[in-house]
């Protein structure tokens, strides 16, 4: 399972955006706030906001995928927003697929 990855620049801080646009199916994924930011992320569904934990600069959060007796479930990192306190910041992707 090759790593892969990719950076997303918030535009509009407090407005929730896809992590990506298109359906990418992953078996795991890491999440990390870059460095240069001078605010914080928020990492959910389409409604994260200013209020959800976030992460600070560096921070990183780490989605593993678990499996069933058929195989490990994938997640669609479609499914995952990405909110910001302050515009122009953003997050480095990580993810494995099968």
């Amino acid at each position: 399972m090759p790593v892969q990855g990719f950076r997303k620049t918030i535009v509009a801080a407090g407005a929730a955006e896809r992590i990506i646009s298109t359906s990418v199916y992953v078996t795991s994924v890491t999440i990390k706030a870059k460095k240069a930011n001078t605010g914080e992320i928020y990492i959910g569904q389409d409604d994260v906001g200013l209020s959800d934990p976030p992460l600070e600069a560096g921070d990183s959060l780490h989605l593993p995928v678990p499996s069933t007796s058929s195989g490990p479930v994938q997640i669609d990192l479609r499914d995952i927003w990405v909110n910001a306190s302050v515009d122009g910041d953003g997050v480095d992707v990580w993810y494995s697929q099968l």
